[in-house]
């Protein structure tokens, strides 16, 4: 493939009228080299490139729908849950799709519990929580995600705790059982240790 500088090297030594030939004769080639290089990027780039921004979409896509799922199953307001979501997003430099994934999470938890004003708090502490552990936002949303079905791993991953010790914790506080607490009072535990947690790791 010939350079730019060995192209313009024959227009160097022609003048007048062969001038402009030559220069006609060069901008061809140029447009020639220009597209060689541009179908070589194509046909070794391009369609991991062009696959790699379909998925993104399609995954902003999902994760925008499940807002609105999120909004009709909860009973909040759509444009509160894609306010928190774009706060989320600004404050922890997140992609949408994350910030969506996370607004989704945290709202039917605290929805469980019985309080969704303190979503955007609970998001925020849960953020500090995993990045004082040492987990990028995926890692920390899985484990979100699995504490609130009452999977151990997400529960220990995040406190340290399997889901029957904050359950016992939280009962002794209220003076019951954990056999006898509600879903609701089980968020609610959840959702206790999400804050006090992240509380604990600010600043670290």
């Amino acid at each position: 493939m010939a350079s730019i500088g060995e192209i313009f090297g024959v227009v160097k030594l022609r003048g007048g009228q062969q001038f402009v030939r030559d220069f006609q004769g060069v901008t061809g080639r140029i447009k020639n080299e220009v597209g060689n290089v541009k179908t070589f990027l194509q046909s070794a780039f391009g369609g991991i490139v062009l696959a790699d921004l379909n998925n993104a979409a399609n995954e902003l896509v999902t994760s925008q729908r499940k807002l609105q799922a999120a909004a009709k199953l909860t009973g909040v307001d759509f444009d509160n849950l894609q306010e928190t979501s774009d706060e989320t997003k600004a404050a922890f430099a997140l992609t949408k799709k994350d910030s969506n994934e996370l607004t989704v999470s945290l709202t039917k938890l605290t929805q469980k519990a019985g309080d969704v004003s303190k979503t955007s708090l609970a998001i925020r502490r849960l953020l500090d929580l995993g990045a004082a552990q040492g987990n990028n936002v995926e890692q920390t949303l899985l484990a979100i995600d699995q504490a609130i079905l009452g999977i151990d791993d997400g529960t220990d991953k995040l406190f340290q705790k399997n889901p029957s010790v904050l359950y016992k914790e939280y009962a002794d506080l209220i003076g019951t059982t954990a056999g006898k607490l509600t879903d609701q009072q089980k968020a609610q535990a959840l959702l206790n240790a999400v804050m006090e947690s992240g509380l604990k790791v600010q600043g670290e």
